[in-house]
């Protein structure tokens, strides 16, 4: 299940400015390639914890979130966590 949150695409396009390639992301926040892709992607069965590591990486301070963003994180870890 996806849905459209713009801090996916942030992520995305703070990776593209960095020149940094998915696998590079996967390596350096010690994620699989997969993880990436769903997070690229807006896949709903990403753990928050994963989409820190990956905005850690490519330089994307988690406050800089709005409480929009945050609040849909939090509902997606929610939903996940009650399956």
């Amino acid at each position: 299940m996806k849905f459209n949150v713009h801090i996916f695409n942030d992520l995305k396009n703070a990776r593209g400015r960095k020149n940094l390639s998915q696998v590079d992301v996967a390596l350096a926040s010690e994620l699989s390639i997969m993880t990436v892709k769903r997070i690229e992607a807006g896949n709903m069965d990403v753990k928050f914890s994963n989409i820190l590591k990956y905005a850690t990486v490519v330089g994307i301070d988690i406050a800089s979130l709005t409480v929009v963003d945050l609040k849909m994180l939090n509902l997606i870890e929610y939903a996940k966590d009650s399956r």
